[in-house]
C-alpha cells in the first residue's frame, strides 16, 4: 500500500494493495484520520474500495470519502443517498443460478462488477467480461450500467457507463470495439485501424454480428438483454471472437462462421479454441412460434431440433439457445471439455440483469468483453 500522509492530506494507491497491506487499513490508521477530517485524496479502482468495504476492512465513513474522491466530485460531496445506493446494488447482486455445477464467477474486485468464465481467465492470455446492471450512472429502466446509446439514456451517462468498464478490463474507453447488430450470421476481421469503431466513433457504421481479431488491446465487445453471447479464445495462435447470436444467429450458425473465420484469418483450429456461451435467455423462460422452428429445421438434424424445443401445443414452443449453440460449437469441432455454458438465465435475474423479455422492452444493454493482453 502506498500512502503519503501529513496534518491535511492523504493520498493511496489502492491498485497497490495486497492481501497483506489490506490489514494496515484497520485501527487507527491514517485512512481513519484523514476520512474523518473530510481531507482524502484516493486513487484506484471502485470495486476494489467496495471490497474493502463489503469485507469490513474500512467503514462507511471511510468508504464516503474515498468514493467521492474516485468519483471526482471536485465541486460537491456526493450525496450520502447515491452512496447508499451503490452500497446496496453491491450488496444485493443475488443471481438465481441454474441446479448445475457454478460455472460463472462475479468478479466484484474490478470498476464494476464483471460475470467471468474460469477457463477464459486461467489462459492468463485474456481480460474478459459479462456485464450486469450494476455500476453505473444511468436512470430507471436503464439503471444503471447500461452500454447503449441507441435506448433513450443521456449520452454522458453511457460515455461514463462505458469508460468505468474500461477500467475494469484494463483498457480504455477508445479501445472498445463494437458494430451495428443485425441479427445476421456477418463477422468481421478487427484489426487497429477500426479500434474504438461503433463505440467512441463511427456508431452504427459497420453492420455485423461478430468481431475476430489478433491484435492485442482491441477490446470485442457485443451487446445483449436476452440473446447470447459467444466467447472465443484460440490459446495457440492468440486470436479471439466475440458474438452475438439471437435466435436466428444461432439457427443460422454464426458461431460457426466465426470459427472458420479464425480458421481463415488466424490458422485457429476448433480443436484448440476454448469457447463460452454467456448469461442469456433459458429454456424455461423462451417460448417461440412455430415459423422460429421452422427456421431451425433447415440446418439442424432431426434429433437436434428435437432435443432443443419442447412442443407446448398451439404452435408454442420453450427454446433452449444455450443447448442449441453448444450443438453449434460442438459440430464446429470444438471439444466438450473446452466449451464452458452459463449458469445463469437474464430473464430469470431481470433485477441484475437486463432482459428484453422480462421487461417487456423497457430495459437497457448488457456488455460482452473480451481483449489480448
Amino acid at each position: 500500500m502506498k500512502y503519503i500522509s501529513s496534518d491535511t492530506n492523504i493520498w493511496l494507491d489502492f491498485n497497490a494493495i495486497s492481501r497483506t497491506d489490506i490489514p494496515l487499513l484497520t485501527g487507527d490508521n491514517p485512512l481513519r484520520k484523514a476520512a474523518a477530517k473530510e481531507k482524502v485524496q484516493v486513487f484506484g479502482t471502485i470495486g476494489l474500495l467496495e471490497k474493502l468495504y463489503v469485507e469490513g476492512y474500512i467503514n462507511q465513513l471511510e468508504y464516503k470519502f474515498c468514493l467521492e474522491s474516485l468519483l471526482d466530485h471536485k465541486e460537491r460531496r456526493l450525496p450520502t443517498d447515491e452512496i447508499q445506493k451503490r452500497l446496496d446494488e453491491l450488496k444485493n447482486m443475488n443471481l438465481k443460478r441454474k441446479p448445475t455445477k457454478e460455472v460463472l464467477f462475479l468478479n466484484k474486485n474490478r470498476e464494476v462488477p464483471l460475470l467471468q468464465f474460469p477457463k477464459l481467465t486461467e489462459t492468463g492470455l485474456v481480460e474478459h467480461g459479462f456485464t450486469t446492471r450494476v455500476g453505473g450512472v444511468s436512470k430507471n429502466e436503464l439503471s444503471t450500467l447500461n452500454l447503449s446509446y441507441t435506448r433513450g439514456d443521456d449520452e454522458e451517462n453511457v460515455t461514463t457507463n462505458f469508460k468505468r468498464l474500461a477500467k475494469a478490463l484494463n483498457r480504455e474507453y477508445e479501445d472498445i470495439t463494437a458494430v451495428s447488430q443485425i441479427h445476421s450470421t456477418k463477422v468481421i476481421k478487427v484489426t487497429n485501424k477500426e479500434r474504438g469503431m461503433g463505440i467512441s466513433r463511427d456508431r452504427g457504421v459497420v453492420q455485423a454480428d461478430g468481431l475476430i481479431t489478433n491484435e492485442k488491446g482491441i477490446v470485442l465487445s457485443a451487446y445483449f438483454a436476452d440473446c447470447v453471447p459467444i466467447f472465443l479464445l484460440d490459446p495457440v495462435n492468440k486470436a479471439i471472437g466475440m458474438v452475438h447470436s439471437g435466435w436466428r444467429g444461432t439457427a443460422y450458425k454464426i458461431s460457426d462462421n466465426a470459427i472458420k473465420m479464425l480458421d481463415k484469418e488466424y490458422g485457429s483450429k476448433p480443436k484448440d479454441i476454448i469457447a463460452a456461451i454467456g448469461p442469456s435467455i433459458c429454456r424455461e423462460c423462451y417460448e417461440v412460434s412455430e415459423d422460429v422452428k421452422l427456421e431451425f429445421e433447415k440446418g439442424y438434424s432431426k434429433d437436434e431440433v428435437e432435443a432443443i424445443f419442447d412442443n407446448k401445443g398451439n404452435g408454442k414452443y420453450q427454446l433452449d439457445l444455450w443447448m442449441a449453440n453448444r450443438i453449434v460449437l460442438k459440430n464446429a469441432g470444438i471439444a466438450e471439455e473446452n466449451i464452458e455454458v452459463t449458469d445463469i438465465c437474464t430473464c430469470c435475474n431481470s433485477k441484475v440483469l437486463f432482459s428484453h423479455r422480462a421487461s417487456q422492452g423497457k430495459r437497457g444493454n448488457l456488455g460482452g468483453f473480451i481483449s489480448l493482453k
